[in-house]
């Protein structure tokens, strides 16, 4: 199978590095919990954030620790003969060539990277031929299984709410292996 997989919060645990920042940012302390909407919780405009993260790229996606279990998961996927993307919500340009050298350096394939710029990332799940896309966003996780392409979504605070068609929730790394086995022996 094709697999895409976002980066924040599947592959890189960037969430504590960008809370760091932001926090020292606007001087308010983020806690799990809290609600998820960036720039409404820091009372800022969307753009705000967007420029602060462009800016700091560096220091928050470049310094992230891989995700428990990810760069084990990855290998035994691609072990199994998958074919692996990346497809993320950052921005191209310096976030993008941040991204690269952090997948770089962690043993990863940075010529399969898809950098949306927070655009919808349905439209290159479909550009690229995806047969499965592993999130943890919900908003991406509705978009995409609603053009028909099965969703992992990796279980976060974030995310919590009913359960979505096409959209199997997975605890962690060993939950995901386990539902790409059997998506693969049904396909």
């Amino acid at each position: 199978m094709k697999i895409g997989l976002d980066l924040d919060g599947v592959v890189a645990n960037s969430l504590p590095r960008v809370i760091e920042v932001l926090d020292a940012c606007f001087e308010r302390k983020f806690a799990p919990g809290d609600h998820f909407d960036l720039a409404r919780y820091y009372g800022v405009p969307r753009e705000e954030i967007a420029l602060v993260i462009t800016e700091r790229a560096e220091d928050m996606f470049g310094r992230a620790e891989l995700v428990e279990g990810a760069a084990a998961g990855i290998a035994a996927l691609e072990k199994n003969g998958h074919e692996i993307i990346y497809i993320t919500a950052r921005r191209d340009g310096w976030e993008e060539e941040v991204t690269c050298a952090w997948l770089e350096r962690h043993g990863l394939d940075s010529r399969r990277l898809f950098c949306v710029s927070g655009g919808p990332k349905a439209e290159v799940v479909l550009a690229e031929g995806v047969d499965l896309f592993v999130d943890d966003f919900l908003r991406n996780a509705e978009q995409v299984s609603a053009v028909g392409v099965p969703v992992l979504l990796l279980d976060a605070f974030y995310n919590q709410a009913a359960d979505l068609p096409g959209v199997t929730r997975c605890m962690n790394w060993d939950d995901i292996l386990r539902a790409v086995a059997t998506l693969a022996r049904v396909s």
